[in-house]
Parts: structure tokens; C-alpha cells; sequence
């Protein structure tokens, strides 16, 4: 199946300062654990509610939700050192600026 999981993962290991990595990373993987957990425990109760639809509908809204995070919040760090990747979140404008336009266009569109 397609998700998310991974880029969590990579996002986290590239976006620490590597003085405070293992802790933040732990906290990380204590918000991920809780997450899912949440969403295990919710999901019958979801489907009782709203009918299995309806909760995959949910599903799909917080996955779009998602999609536009890492699509406009997530710098590209292709070849970049970590002491580089740090600043690139303090310019928030400037970041979803060179991120919506690194996005790609439709067929036709130049």
C-alpha cells in the first residue's frame, strides 16, 4: 500500500540538528506511536458514525490535508548538509514560495 510513513521518517532524520536528534526523535516516534493508536482505537467507532464511507472519507481528507503539507512545508534536501537544511525554516514564505513552484504543472501548462 502507498503512505506516508516513510517520509515521515526521512523528513525527521534530515531536519534535527544532530545535538538534539535523539531526543527529538524520540518525542517524534512517541507523537507517531500515539497517532496510530488514536486512529486504531477510533476507527469502529468512526465506521459506526459515519459508515465505512464516511471513514475512509475522513482518511482521505487528512491524507489531502497531508499531500498539501509536505507538498508547500517540506524543503527539498537533495545534496544540501544538514547545516544547511535548518535555515531553510526560518524564511516559511519564502520556503511554500520555492516549493509551489517546484511543483509540477499539467500536461500543457508551461
Amino acid at each position: 500500500a502507498v503512505s506516508f510513513g516513510p517520509v515521515t521518517w526521512l523528513v525527521l532524520s534530515e531536519i534535527f540538528p544532530a545535538q538534539v536528534r535523539g531526543r527529538a526523535m524520540g518525542l517524534a516516534t512517541t507523537a507517531n506511536r500515539a497517532t496510530s493508536f488514536v486512529v486504531a482505537f477510533s476507527f469502529l467507532s468512526l465506521c459506526d458514525a459515519l459508515k465505512w464511507s464516511g471513514a475512509f472519507w475522513v482518511y482521505a481528507a487528512f491524507a489531502a490535508m497531508a499531500t498539501v503539507f509536505y507538498a508547500t512545508l517540506i524543503p527539498e534536501t537533495t545534496g544540501l548538509r544538514l547545516e544547511e537544511i535548518f535555515p531553510l525554516f526560518g524564511d516559511l514564505r519564502g520556503l511554500v514560495r520555492t516549493n509551489v513552484r517546484s511543483l509540477p504543472r499539467p500536461l500543457g501548462e508551461a
